[in-house]
């Protein structure tokens, strides 16, 4: 895509269709945002990670706020201080890579759900993992 497409202000009808394929991100204050809510430190700093090696290779950089349990995603193409496809475009990467699952039939187990499942955590950690573990609910199943 050459530049000049890149750096496109999407028009609020863009904005309005683009936001139809991202669940739960919004535009405000000329951000394109989400905030991701974790099961706790250790998977916000996983996620962290993740979405900076997608952006890197991207070459295309969000603003990231991290705290406890929460990753907030904002999003614009600073040379124009807008939303452009090209935000569009990684915040469509970051949420495959936010709320990918392992499907129901897959070897793979994913991360527990539910406190029974937290057997290795500390009582208090394990309440604490338990009641944070909403990523998966975040994201409706088929939406990434």
């Amino acid at each position: 895509m050459a530049e000049e497409n890149q750096d496109h202000v999407l028009t609020d009808e863009e904005l309005h269709e683009a936001l139809g394929f991202l669940p739960g991100w919004e535009v405000r204050d000329a951000w394109l945002r989400r905030t991701f809510t974790t099961p706790g430190w250790p998977h916000t700093m996983l996620l962290t990670a993740a979405i900076g090696y997608v952006a890197e290779a991207a070459w295309h950089h969000p603003d990231l706020s991290i705290g406890y349990a929460k990753v907030t995603v904002k999003l614009q193409t600073h040379r124009v201080r807008a939303v452009t496809w090209s935000d569009v475009e990684l915040a469509r990467r970051i949420q495959e890579v936010a709320c990918w699952q392992p499907p129901k039939e897959s070897p793979l187990g994913g991360f527990p759900k539910t406190l029974g499942a937290l057997k290795g955590y500390s009582s208090r950690a394990g309440k604490a993992a338990a009641r944070n573990a909403t990523r998966c609910k975040q994201c409706r199943p088929g939406q990434v």
